[in-house]
């Protein structure tokens, strides 16, 4: 029931009308699907200090030369242990360094989406402002029903990776492994991924590749020391 006021008081904030409080939307990771000629919808909206993802449908009105709202409603969300596939936002990470370091969400600001589709996967991170990411195709081998496995991921440049991964609930943990990031130091990470809409934005490796500045896995944990965001002796 939440939900769905959630969804009609968006719809008038998205139809002009004005509302008693502020209801800020963001659509920093929102992508835009074409309906008709003349209707688009925009998906994966999120609304600050309100649950849920929502969608809305906005169509042309040739007599006022504006598109005008005339759908919203709420992205539904399937376990990943049925379909891994979908957009997740970061909800909480550790990292451990071989020198004893630990370092949590509590200790940085951090933000971060990552998408899964059918045959590739992205992930986009910030951390204190510092922005990191990855793309590629990927196949998946599951090791423990369909609540554990691997993603065995393939860099636009040919590189493999390998992200270990378990599932609770909506709440997909992928594990870096023990990372090397020079001579003495190593880094273990866990990357705690939230599902929260079953759609995912299609895109193709060629796209993927043509837009990819960044090596294969630029992990928090490559962020932090890279960026001597903490004190690492």
């Amino acid at each position: 029931m939440k939900k769905i006021i959630v969804a009609a008081v968006m719809f008038f904030a998205l139809a002009g009308v004005v509302l008693a409080d502020d209801l800020p939307l963001d659509i920093s990771s929102s992508w835009y699907q074409t309906l008709s000629t003349d209707t688009f919808r925009i998906r994966n909206i999120t609304l600050p200090g309100y649950e849920g993802v929502y969608w809305a449908d906005l169509q042309w009105n040739p007599a006022t030369f504006v598109f005008v709202p005339v759908n919203v409603g709420f992205e539904s969300t399937t376990p990943p242990t049925q379909s891994i596939t979908g957009t997740y936002s970061l909800k909480a990470f550790t990292v451990k360094y071989s020198n004893g370091v630990i370092m949590t969400e509590k200790d940085a600001s951090a933000s971060g989406t990552m998408k899964i589709g059918a045959s590739t996967i992205s992930q986009s991170m910030t951390l204190n402002g510092v922005s990191a990411g990855m793309s590629g195709s990927y196949s998946i081998t599951y090791g423990n029903g369909t609540t554990a496995g691997a993603l065995n991921v393939t860099n636009y440049s040919g590189t493999h990776s390998h992200l270990s991964f378990s599932i609770s609930g909506n709440d997909l943990t992928t594990y870096s492994g023990v990372v090397s990031l020079n001579s003495t130091i190593t880094f273990e990470e866990w990357d705690i991924w939230e599902k929260n809409s079953d759609s995912v934005q299609s895109t193709s490796l060629h796209a993927m590749q043509a837009q990819s500045t960044e090596p294969a896995f630029k992990s928090i944990g490559e962020i932090i020391f890279e960026k001597n965001l903490i004190d690492i002796p």
